[in-house]
């Protein structure tokens, strides 16, 4: 008889035959998870759950301890387990611990060669050996987001909701509220494992996970002159949505299906400490997110790309998909009306950050046209150009705006409950919650923030927005009159459309309690600030600017303007040179492509011949690593060394064979984009840019033009190359900084020098977006 396994931690063994089999989970308690079985057993083509043992000693090749399972990531020529083998507390929910992630690693499934580069490259063929490189470059980017410190999970709360969704979805049956798994970062990962039960099924080895920030911390409140302060816990939570994942520049705007890029719902949540002996809890729900227009920016090494915006009053289509984004947010957060008896006085307020002139005001006189055109009472657009409000770094303007959206808030109201939040992932403590959770009062409407990048300003303004509403949510708990929903709709003293910073309250009581939480300014401010941080480095790779005003709520004159500027230069290297390998990662996680076959007829196969060049290479090195030459020359030269090599032996052999009848058909990849160390756009990709038009028109007109030309995109596409390969992937330290800068002027230079467009030169992912494809039609 199978021992039962009694700590937080399960075992993940690989036999000697290559299959993984998995533990059955401490969580997993017969009652709740109506799934059979002791262990879960994974092959290269299915998993399925068994009755029995761990493997023997014998037959076991390796073991690992798991706190928790991330998924199956079938890649082109291995699948792989990831498994959560450290993690971190983060915060807690009244009992429901919340954990962060802190370390990855991923488990070869059926691989005899595992990671061994030099095992695969003496037995496997070109072709496989091909396959088994672009494995290892896809899992180390994939592996870089799982060990970032951003996933989050609960083996007892389903954290991918707020907590009224949560109420919504497993005790109600909402008539119109959309609660889906758009946040559910790990959910096409995790389907291989889900999939193995019905949808209402709880399987124990499925842990559902979001990408974003958790963390909480305690403030002393005291809501009565006379009465003793209390202390209440605030976590914030905020989620990333998985519908439009991507990078800065690659991703921005909505798709076609509505779905805007940088999307993040943040929940504050307040409950007593001491929530054994008083049980309210109470969440305000905040959302963020690129402008819901159809827009993009093309990168081509300017520090602000020129920008693209599609007019939806042209096209039906783009009308669609803005139509779509506002009547989802409808039905995400207004669908259903208050409980007990209350009314819905919510609405969605679309508060849109971005200059009304320049650059940015385009979008500005787009989205007000947008919001307009919906003519929908419950969709409110409010217009606050923080860069002219609070100009001169006077960003006690910031009460301007919170004064005009002040009403909306109030009626939008907070959510307020009493009892034990639900177990929703059960564990052994399920069924011994002695106080039923009891819903007093819903949140109808939400606040919908966006700046350029919805970074920076998005992030200051939602933290005041926060700050503004949590004695209210403080309020709830401690007075059954403000737990009770609206009777009648707030107006407030202080008109709209007036320019007041003037601080205005809905109620004495609530002021005395705001009074207090000023105290505790500072902590909630870091708090909002380390959420804003870990949303930027996912987005733009830097943490937040004007971090230092979230902090502090005013400007440090040298501090922060010099910060400000560091952060910019690295997102402009990053942006432009390391985030295409980034994207992909996205594009993985996300389910955008899936699949063995998949991911190889997508990012390698005959379109893009990358991969087979670096398996031949790989295979006929310059410097071996046996013989004289590999006892001679010390390993870390030899890596050094042989990338260069083999990209000067590309460079050659391509120029060789380069004519004017080489281009009449396709210009190869690599010629294009200078070199074979960034050739993973394929032809198609380049061809929308104009470079392959361009060319094929000279060569057909039969001048010396287009052999000029080719070769002139050649040796800069070769110079830049050369660069690329000893630029740093990351920018951690001053070191990788200067680094980082100097690659990125010369090749700035490189380009100017040769005449050829910026956009050759950026690291672009595997996949278009569609959206940029639209456009590039129109």
């Amino acid at each position: 008889m199978t021992v039962p396994n009694t700590t937080e931690t399960f075992k993940v063994v690989t036999t000697k035959s290559g299959r993984v089999v998995v533990e059955r989970p401490v969580s997993a308690v017969e009652n709740v998870f109506n799934v059979g079985g002791s262990t879960l057993v994974l092959t290269a083509d299915n998993c399925v759950v068994a009755d029995g043992k761990l493997p023997s000693l014998m037959d076991t090749e390796s073991s690992v301890d798991a706190y928790a399972l991330l998924g199956v990531l079938r890649l082109a020529h291995t699948s792989h387990l990831l498994v959560v083998t450290h993690r971190v507390l983060a915060a807690t929910v009244q009992a429901h611990k919340i954990w962060r992630v802190s370390g990855v690693i991923a488990v070869p499934i059926s691989a005899p060669y595992s990671n061994d580069l030099s095992k695969a490259k003496r037995e496997l063929k070109e072709k496989d050996l091909a396959k088994f490189l672009l494995d290892q470059s896809l899992l180390e980017s994939t592996l870089e987001v799982a060990n970032s410190g951003h996933l989050y999970y609960s083996s007892s709360y389903d954290l991918t909701h707020s907590i009224q969704h949560n109420y919504f979805s497993y005790q109600v049956n909402p008539s119109d509220t959309v609660v889906d798994d758009r946040y559910f970062f790990n959910q096409h990962l995790m389907h291989p494992i889900s999939s193995l039960a019905p949808a209402s099924t709880n399987v124990p080895w499925v842990y559902k996970m979001i990408c974003g920030f958790v963390g909480g911390i305690d403030i002393p409140v005291q809501h009565d002159p006379t009465a003793s302060p209390l202390t209440f816990t605030t976590v914030l939570v905020s989620r990333l949505s998985t519908a439009r994942l991507g990078t800065r520049y690659v991703r921005r705007g909505l798709d076609m299906q509505g779905n805007a890029a940088n999307s993040v719902e943040m929940e504050q949540i307040v409950f007593n400490h001491d929530f054994h002996s008083d049980a309210g809890i109470s969440s305000f729900v905040q959302l963020r997110g690129s402008a819901p227009l159809v827009w993009s920016q093309e990168r081509d090494l300017a520090y602000r790309p020129e920008m693209h915006l599609k007019d939806f009053k042209a096209n039906a289509d783009v009308w669609g998909s803005v139509e779509q984004h506002l009547k989802d947010l409808k039905r995400q957060y207004i669908g259903d009306l208050s409980v007990s008896g209350g009314r819905d006085f919510g609405q969605v307020v679309c508060v849109n950050l971005l200059d009304d002139a320049g650059f940015e005001g385009a979008l500005t006189k787009a989205y007000q046209a947008a919001v307009n055109r919906f003519s929908d009472e419950k969709v409110q657009y409010e217009e606050f150009p923080m860069n002219k409000w609070c100009r001169n770094m006077n960003y006690k303007n910031m009460s301007i705006l919170v004064n005009r959206v002040h009403q909306p808030l109030v009626n939008s109201q907070v959510f307020v409950a009493s009892g034990d939040v639900p177990f929703t992932s059960q564990t052994l403590a399920h069924g011994n919650r002695s106080r039923p959770f009891k819903v007093s009062k819903l949140q109808t409407g939400v606040t919908r923030v966006s700046c350029l990048d919805s970074l920076d300003r998005t992030n200051l303004t939602c933290s005041i927005l926060a700050l503004h509403m949590l004695p209210s949510q403080i309020q709830s708990l401690v007075n059954p009159e403000f737990a009770k929903p609206n009777l009648k709709p707030y107006y407030s003293p202080v008109s709209a459309t007036q320019n007041s910073s003037e601080p205005i309250d809905e109620a004495t009581e609530t002021g005395l309690i705001r009074s207090h939480v000023q105290k505790s300014k500072l902590q909630l401010s870091n708090l909002w600030a380390d959420s804003g941080d870990a949303i930027s480095l996912l987005y733009a790779g830097t943490r937040a600017l004007k971090s230092d005003v979230t902090r502090t709520g005013s400007r440090q004159k040298i501090r922060g303007p010099l910060d400000d500027g560091l952060n910019s230069l690295t997102r402009y290297y990053l942006n432009h040179f390391s985030d295409g390998k980034k994207q992909d990662a996205y594009d993985i996680w996300s389910g955008r492509v899936s699949g063995r076959d998949e991911i190889w007829n997508t990012f390698g196969g005959d379109e893009n011949p990358v991969w087979n060049d670096r398996a031949r290479s790989s295979l006929r090195p310059f410097l071996p690593e046996t013989g004289v030459l590999g006892a001679v020359v010390p390993k870390p030269v030899r890596d050094g060394l042989e990338p260069l090599l083999q990209e000067t032996r590309g460079f050659v052999g391509g120029m060789a064979g380069a004519s004017v009848d080489a281009l009449k058909g396709s210009v190869p990849v690599w010629l294009l984009q200078g070199g074979r160390a960034t050739s993973t756009l394929k032809v198609a990709n380049a061809s929308r840019r104009g470079s392959q038009a361009a060319l094929e028109k000279d060569a057909h007109a039969g001048n010396r033009t287009g052999v000029d030309k080719q070769r002139r995109v050649s040796y800069a596409g070769f110079l830049a190359s050369t660069a690329k390969i000893y630029a740093p992937k990351k920018v951690t330290n001053v070191t990788e900084f200067a680094m980082a800068m100097f690659a990125a002027m010369y090749i700035l230079a490189v380009a100017r020098l040769f005449r050829v467009r910026g956009s050759d030169f950026v690291d672009r992912p595997t996949l278009d977006d569609e959206a940029l494809d639209e456009l590039a039609l129109d």
